[in-house]
């Protein structure tokens, strides 16, 4: 989205350059760290690693409360946020 954004708004390589600036997922740098396991319909599949955790669950995790008002874009990006800089706190 933020391409996008920068593109209609600036111009193809600006939205390129941030394209090609470091990115990190909250989604894959909790999994190790919530370790939820594998679903039943994961390990029948012969995935058996660790689920990946949803914005809910790995809200749950790092800060003890439920997430409300999920998949309202204020409240997903406060959460995603949260998620985040809890990550990397702990990492330092």
């Amino acid at each position: 989205i933020l391409r996008i954004a920068l593109m209609r708004h600036m111009d193809e390589q600006a939205a390129d350059i941030w394209k090609g600036g470091a990115a990190e997922c909250t989604a894959i740098m909790a999994t190790p760290i919530c370790q939820i396991p594998p679903t039943a319909k994961m390990v029948k599949a012969g995935f058996n690693k660790f689920k990946t955790p949803n914005m809910g669950e790995a809200y749950r995790h790092f800060t003890g409360k439920e997430l409300q008002n999920a998949h309202s874009a204020i409240a997903d990006v406060l959460a995603c946020r949260d998620v985040y800089f809890a990550i990397k706190g702990a990492q330092q």
